[in-house]
């Protein structure tokens, strides 16, 4: 779904819900505004920022929350530098759970990513190497389809149960 200025989002108890990266590049926020009134935003929350060195360089977002029992399963894309001078990085995936009736308190989060860059096409690419950047999700007969992009290069396609995903997340 799009709100009228083109950013994605997600109808959530009766607003629509954004997250995205702060101004810092290490923040996420999520804000929301009532269906209908398209100018009525409240003030943005913070909902998580890095915290792991596999992300200490920035987080932001990645796919729509999914709704699931344990609560709203959020993936995010998570960059570690691993040489600032040659300003080489690694993007990662990493999960956590959101609170179904207060989508702004994170209720689990995973320590460790949960998908990283291995095949070829996606530690070798045009511009940046190292790049896993997931953006598409769709869940059918209890499987989660995560759509990613590689290092600029080429999309690719991941499998995994989604009751063994939320069951590591919340673990």
């Amino acid at each position: 779904m799009r709100a009228p200025d083109g950013r994605a989002g997600a109808g959530i108890l009766g607003a629509w819900r954004f997250i995205f990266r702060g101004a810092r590049r290490i923040r996420w926020w999520c804000r929301g505004f009532t269906i209908g009134a398209w100018r009525r935003w409240t003030a943005p929350t913070l909902v998580a920022r890095a915290q792991y060195k596999w992300e200490d360089n920035r987080i932001g977002g990645s796919t729509a929350p999914i709704r699931t029992e344990a609560g709203w399963l959020v993936l995010y894309h998570g960059v570690e530098t691993v040489n600032a001078a040659m300003r080489r990085v690694i993007y990662r995936l990493g999960a956590m759970m959101l609170d179904l009736k207060d989508p702004t308190k994170v209720i689990a989060r995973c320590p460790h990513f949960v998908m990283a860059p291995e095949e070829y096409y996606e530690r070798f690419g045009l511009h940046i190497p190292n790049v896993i950047f997931p953006t598409g999700a769709v869940v059918r007969e209890g499987m989660l389809y995560l759509y990613y992009g590689c290092c600029d290069t080429s999309i690719s396609l991941a499998t995994v149960g989604l009751a063994d995903l939320v069951r590591h997340v919340t673990g």
